[in-house]
């Protein structure tokens, strides 16, 4: 066993207002969040912390949508379409899949890195994004777990979620002869019970590394200023050259961009929420 320089690291901080964190991983190339929308439905702050750490500390992140086999009723399809508009729109692929049943259903890039590959295609440069071929591929059904595979391949992979989202059930779809624990879901609260207790690193049989985490409950950020916060929401930062103060914060100023887009339905309410959290935790972590 080798002690390698740490180039990177993801760390969180207790959700309460205590000085405590910890690392969870380091020197990892992507890390894929593993969330679901029933049995237990993850919270979307907690999505938004997660990937802002992420996004802080330079490491690559895509959200996997688990149970989607469950999300069967109408009213869980309208809430499937919206959850996936908010993340494609913000900049992240979302990966909706069925551990259980061991297939990915679909991936869904990013509508930034979409728009990029169309406009390749129109200039010769790329395929469609639509078109099931080349980097925007979306549809898979059918393939298994292949899709995820490719993902993995090669890579230093942070896999995180709270408990009962199925991070150990997908762990052993894409690597039967892995030993790992699966729990069940409380039927009382609709919450996981912890199977993972302490984070491990399991080799992959065709080429890279998984990092499986504990089920995480909260996730407060450290080491990020106020200031800073709306860079790791990107689509708030690509919004942000348009607004009439260079320092705005997208809060009360006039003239900003990001609340006209908000207006205008351009911007997911949660996420803008989600800011707005992280804003007001980071004036009472300082105080």
């Amino acid at each position: 066993m080798a002690l390698h320089p740490r180039r990177n690291y993801i760390i969180r901080r207790a959700s309460n207002l205590s000085k405590e964190s910890h690392i969870i991983a380091a020197n990892i190339d992507q890390a894929l969040l593993v969330v679901s929308l029933v049995r237990p439905a993850t919270n979307s702050e907690f999505i938004d912390r997660f990937l802002v750490t992420a996004g802080a500390y330079h490491i690559p992140a895509a959200i996997l949508l688990n149970k989607s086999d469950l999300y069967t009723t109408g009213e869980l399809q309208q809430e499937r379409a919206r959850f996936i508009e908010t993340y494609t729109r913000a900049g992240y692929d979302v990966v909706e899949l069925s551990a259980s049943r061991g297939e990915v259903l679909r991936i869904n890039p990013a509508r930034a890195r979409r728009q990029e590959t169309r406009t390749e295609a129109t200039s010769g440069l790329g395929g469609d994004a639509d078109s099931g071929s080349g980097a925007g591929t979306s549809v898979m059904s059918g393939m298994g777990t292949e899709p995820l595979l490719e993902r993995l391949r090669d890579r230093v992979t942070l896999l995180s979620g709270n408990s009962g989202v199925g991070k150990s059930t997908l762990i052993r779809a894409i690597d039967p002869s892995l030993e790992v624990r699966v729990g069940e879901v409380s039927d009382a609260h609709h919450k996981g019970r912890h199977t993972t207790t302490f984070s491990e690193m399991y080799p992959l049989a065709e080429g890279g590394w998984l990092i499986d985490t504990p089920g995480i409950k909260g996730f407060g950020l450290i080491d990020l200023d106020g200031a800073e916060i709306a860079r790791y929401f990107p689509e708030l930062f690509r919004l942000a050259p348009g607004c009439s103060y260079y320092n705005c914060t997208h809060t009360h100023e006039p003239g900003c961009a990001v609340k006209e887009a908000l207006s205008r339905g351009e911007v997911s309410l949660s996420r803008y929420e989600s800011y707005l959290k992280l804003l007001d935790d980071d004036e009472k972590y300082r105080r």
